[in-house]
């Protein structure tokens, strides 16, 4: 089967050129009594108009067709009619800002490298420590209730350990 597509293909491309088509092609464009700029933009319309409808083409003919079959269709359409936010817990707009979840906040996390990483590492902690470049140590406890004051230079020292800087 693919080695008949493939001997289609071969053919039809050297058609063309046998036949001089391209040549004939130009000299009927070249022969009309238009603006040579007009030319192109006729050529790029021929292929803006079949390219706007030929994805969509793809995906319903490989994509959905095969799942459309035996009633998808109805029961995809039914669905989409009668779909409700609200039987789910949910509202329309709370459909456009996810909320946000322990797994969201994990595969956040994830891109995170060097000082940044560190830095919600505290916060989910509660805890800052460290050792400054002197050797003083330090320890802070952080609670949600009041605020603590950090000194900026045990912060920078949590944070750059090796001394890197941004998030790689």
């Amino acid at each position: 089967m693919i080695f008949t597509i493939i001997r289609g293909v071969l053919i039809y491309v050297r058609f063309p050129g046998f036949a001089d088509l391209p040549g004939a092609f130009s000299h009927w464009l070249t022969s009309l009594e238009m603006s040579p700029m007009l030319i192109p933009v006729m050529i790029l319309l021929a292929y803006a108009v079949p390219g706007m409808f030929m994805e969509a083409i793809i995906i319903a003919l490989l994509v959905a067709l095969p799942r459309m079959e035996n009633g998808g269709l109805e029961a995809m359409v039914y669905e989409l009619m009668h779909w409700n936010p609200t039987q789910v817990g949910l509202t329309w707009d709370s459909l456009r800002y996810p909320p946000v979840t322990e797994h969201l906040r994990q595969q956040a996390g994830m891109g995170l490298h060097g000082p940044a990483e560190r830095l919600v590492a505290i916060l989910e902690n509660g805890v800052l420590e460290g050792r400054t470049g002197d050797g003083d140590v330090f320890h802070y406890d952080l609670c949600e209730d009041e605020p603590v004051k950090v000194a900026r230079h045990h912060l920078v020292a949590a944070l750059n350990t090796n001394g890197e800087r941004g998030n790689r």
